[in-house]
């Protein structure tokens, strides 16, 4: 690739992605939701036993699938901060997901402005999703397994919180945190909910 035809980049308007108010009261929100499950827990006690005990011999594999789940999801944590910290490091900008540059050393960026930049945008907030749908799919069908139909309500957030994030990102970049904290909410949500079906098992 010549240089003459590497088009030059344009600012990111939100290089460091979430500031830190959006990150506090992400964290805030969480532990709001975090007590919802609890009492959610208090309600449903009674027919979560009895569901785990139902279950007879398949109890412990169930068991063992939630436990699995949840050491799949923190090691997937773990590579994203790995990543997130060499993108720091290396400042590239949090649209591109790869650091390209021509013979010579000039860099080369993802376009962030007209069409071009709304449909790169458009089209990472599909990859957000499809990052995670694997995890997502098998904590919530877990879920299923033992508080029915409520787990349809920490599905039907995440898919709310993706659809806004995936219109919003279109837009701006920082326009997509409304949809990141609704998602991550029904996100965290769900891991809490195995979490506690895991203490739930392992008691009953």
């Amino acid at each position: 690739m010549s240089e003459a035809n590497v088009a030059p980049a344009a600012p990111n308007p939100n290089p460091n992605g979430l500031t830190g108010p959006v990150k506090v009261l992400l964290i805030s929100v969480l532990v709001g939701m975090l007590v919802y499950i609890i009492m959610l827990f208090s309600s449903l006690g009674d027919t979560i036993d009895i569901r785990l005990e139902e279950m007879g011999s398949f109890k412990e594999p169930y068991i063992a699938m939630c436990i699995t789940a949840v050491v799949y999801f923190l090691g997937g944590r773990v590579v994203a901060k790995h990543g997130k910290k060499w993108r720091k490091i290396a400042k590239v900008p949090r649209m591109n997901q790869q650091w390209y540059q021509t013979e010579t050393g000039t860099p080369v960026f993802m376009a962030y402005e007209g069409a071009e930049g709304r449909f790169n945008r458009a089209q990472r907030a599909g990859y957000n999703w499809q990052e995670t749908i694997c995890q997502e799919y098998v904590q919530l069908f877990l879920c299923c397994a033992c508080i029915g139909y409520y787990a349809v309500a920490f599905a039907g957030m995440q898919a709310v919180g993706y659809v806004l994030m995936a219109r919003g990102y279109t837009e701006a970049t920082h326009k997509r945190i409304l949809g990141v904290l609704i998602a991550s909410i029904g996100r965290y949500a769900t891991l809490v909910m195995v979490i506690g079906l895991i203490v739930k098992g392992l008691s009953v």
